[in-house]
């Protein structure tokens, strides 16, 4: 059972590949399972990739939403890539 605020990366190989996820406990965490993700299809056949993190929310009202989104920051408005891109910078 998911609880709100739960993060995980989502991950897509060779897209339009289904997604794959991976839980992270923090926002550190998170950080490192991109970054194992991305060095890993650096070695392999995969020809094009895309991911990002979510958050889990819980229910909405549709149906069809299964309670995660993507994550955002008031102080990342790119999102998690913004935020990767500095903590990577930052040499985090």
């Amino acid at each position: 059972m998911n609880k709100t605020g739960e993060l995980r990366i989502w991950w897509i190989r060779n897209v339009p590949n289904h997604a794959e996820y991976y839980a992270a406990d923090n926002l550190t965490e998170a950080v490192e399972v991109f970054e194992q993700l991305i060095l890993a299809d650096l070695f392999s056949d995969v020809e094009s990739n895309v991911g990002g993190l979510q958050v889990y929310v819980g229910k909405q009202e549709y149906e069809t939403d299964d309670g995660w989104e993507e994550w955002e920051s008031e102080l990342y408005w790119d999102g998690f890539d913004e935020y990767y891109d500095k903590m990577k910078e930052d040499g985090e």
